[in-house]
């Protein structure tokens, strides 16, 4: 069987079954690419290999796409599309290099000054991308929860996001600041003028946006904004989302709040499962490691004060 029908054929199967899965396909299809659409018993370990390991030093991401390989491989092994298994058996543990882009608020203001560069042609307008980053900075949102929102999912009276399409299946709703509500508000009286339903982020057709699309472009716009990190992996679209996180963290710490105590909240704003995959995101910073220390120093000397 060919490797392309085998793809198609196990996409179809887990999402039957009820999984989300663009990511995995996205990944298989860059597999495709990368070995051709040979017979499934023609694909060799070393082009398994050089898929892995990609262009750079391994990582988990090595892992990931080692595990997406041997869901499609066990499935067409178990369906007879194949007589054996290409992928390397030995599986050793990989050191995570990679550490998410904080970025500073000059930084996004540069972000959304570099929207201005989309032209009039182009599949996306700037505003609408200059909303999306806002957006994922601001709510804390992830991409594909973004580019899924249904204008009926946000509620601008009550400042709210209903949140369908989570990476859990798990639906939330996710209060949003003034300033961003506004935002939200004059993005939808210029897209959506006759109201009704339909994805909240259009092209410049009214079509629903891409996501390979969009962090297409937005490479595109880190450049021109000079964005850009000299110690690994380039500035991610994604990473707003983290920046969102470390900046709120920040913002808690010089209000002199009880951090350990919201962390727990900031958890089920992001749509977590656990307090560990929202500690994922808490990357640390100078900024972080100053406010800690203030805070620090202030219950130190206070306890000192009172001995």
């Amino acid at each position: 069987m060919k490797l392309s029908i085998a793809i198609n054929q196990y996409r179809d199967f887990k999402l039957a079954l009820g999984a989300k899965f663009e990511t995995e396909d996205r990944r298989l299809r860059c597999f495709l690419k990368c070995v051709g659409d040979v017979d499934l018993d023609d694909v060799r370990e070393a082009e398994v290999q050089k898929f892995l390991l990609g262009q750079g030093p391994r990582t988990i991401t090595y892992n990931y796409k080692h595990t997406i390989l041997c869901g499609l491989f066990k499935f067409a092994l178990a369906r007879g599309y194949c007589r054996s298994s290409p992928l390397p058996h030995a599986l050793p543990r990989a050191r995570s290099i990679f550490a998410p882009y904080i970025y500073s608020k000059a930084e996004i203001k540069r972000l959304l000054v570099a929207t201005e560069t989309i032209k009039p042609t182009e599949y996306i307008e700037p505003d609408t991308f200059r909303v999306l980053i806002v957006l994922l900075y601001g709510a804390t949102l992830r991409i594909s929860e973004a580019l899924s929102l249904n204008i009926n999912d946000i509620d601008l009276k009550q400042g709210l996001l209903i949140i369908e399409e989570s990476k859990f299946f798990k639906k939330r709703i996710v209060p949003v600041g003034a300033e961003l509500r506004e935002a939200l508000a004059s993005y939808r009286r210029s897209k959506h003028k006759n109201g009704g339903g339909g994805n909240f982020f259009l092209t410049r057709q009214k079509k629903e946006l891409k996501r390979t699309y969009v962090e297409g472009k937005y490479r595109q716009l880190r450049k021109i904004a000079g964005v850009q990190r000299v110690d690994g992996h380039q500035p991610r679209l994604h990473d707003l989302r983290h920046t969102g996180a470390v900046h709120r963290i920040i913002a808690w710490y010089k209000a002199g709040k009880d951090v350990q105590q919201l962390l727990p909240s900031l958890s089920v704003y992001m749509g977590h499962r656990s307090l560990r995959e929202t500690q994922v995101y808490l990357t640390v910073t100078p900024e972080i490691m100053e406010s800690a220390s203030e805070r620090f120093s202030q219950y130190a000397f206070a306890g000192a004060v009172s001995l």
